[in-house]
């Protein structure tokens, strides 16, 4: 059960990536007209439309934001695509599934932004920009993947010291009934002993 802080948050989180691509695509649409900047910010707004599911579903959430994503740096302008949903996305991935399928949407995300950034045709003639291209690819996509996985890694250390703690708890509390059940036994005995004494001193009298 998600507390209404998570759902805030995330819904919060959809906001600004709505906002990023939106400025981004206020600034191209002065020069490539009214329609496209509609185009733009109808896509754009699905982009960031599942971003407050993505704890439910984080898998479903970034294959949609990626498959948007995919269509929002094609249509309705080339490379217009501010990535910050699939940042977002590709954290939760990171963040709340394995490993491997974290690594796979890193490097769908790194494909996505070298499109994005290399099609504008100037790849071919100079290795630097070929080099630029990589870094805008796939540094921020490291940087994201990292941080997600430490926070998974994290989360997962926590999670077993509190599993620890809270097995020492339930062992400390049956050495305390295991301790008491022994005494009972031992005053039982005791009492049982003194009885049949006192009965026997009687009975002898």
């Amino acid at each position: 059960m998600r507390s209404s802080r998570s759902w805030v948050f995330d819904i919060g989180c959809a906001i600004l990536a709505f906002a990023a691509s939106a400025m981004l695509h206020f600034t191209i649409g002065t020069h490539a007209g009214h329609q496209t900047l509609a185009a733009s910010l109808i896509v754009a707004a699905l982009t960031a439309l599942a971003l407050p599911l993505r704890r439910v579903w984080p898998g479903p959430v970034f294959l949609w934001t990626a498959m948007v994503a995919v269509v929002l740096a094609e249509w309705p302008t080339r490379g217009a695509l501010f990535p910050v949903a699939l940042a977002i996305s590709l954290y939760t991935v990171a963040t709340t599934m394995r490993r491997a399928e974290a690594l796979v949407a890193a490097v769908l995300v790194a494909g996505i932004v070298f499109l994005v950034f290399g099609q504008d045709g100037t790849l071919d003639q100079s290795l630097v920009l070929f080099a630029i291209v990589c870094g805008y690819a796939v540094v921020p996509t490291a940087a994201v993947l990292a941080a997600g996985l430490y926070v998974s890694t994290r989360r997962a250390y926590l999670a077993e010291l509190r599993d620890r703690a809270q097995r020492l708890e339930r062992e400390r509390d049956q050495n305390s009934a295991l301790a008491a059940a022994v005494e009972r036994a031992r005053i039982a005995r005791e009492m049982h002993d003194s009885v049949a004494h006192h009965l026997t001193v009687i009975v002898a009298l």
